[in-house]
């Protein structure tokens, strides 16, 4: 803790399908959150969308491919502990694989 600030070197966690694996701070006076990392699918990216959109993403399976996983995508959450911001990171370039 430093100036009431938890900072994660490693955070993770494990669901039936996916893991994922952040860095980074929690702001204990405001609940600011600052989270930076991976999340790895077993499925592809174009199997986890029915329809036309599972088409479409079939084009984008091959840029998202992870070594022993379907599909690894950089993410980021930030925001409030309040109202969480969850998104994609891909201006992070040290979180790219």
């Amino acid at each position: 803790m430093d100036q009431a600030s938890i900072d994660f070197s490693r955070l993770s966690f494990v669901v039936p399908g996916a893991s994922v694996v952040l860095t980074g701070n929690y702001g204990l006076d405001t609940g600011q959150l600052d989270f930076r990392g991976k999340l790895r699918l077993q499925a592809q990216l174009s199997q986890t969308m029915t329809g036309v959109k599972s088409f479409f993403l079939k084009a984008l399976d091959p840029f998202f491919k992870g070594k022993n996983a379907g599909t690894v995508v950089p993410i980021k959450i930030t925001g409030t502990k309040d109202q969480p911001s969850f998104g994609l990171d891909f201006h992070d370039k040290a979180n790219r694989e």
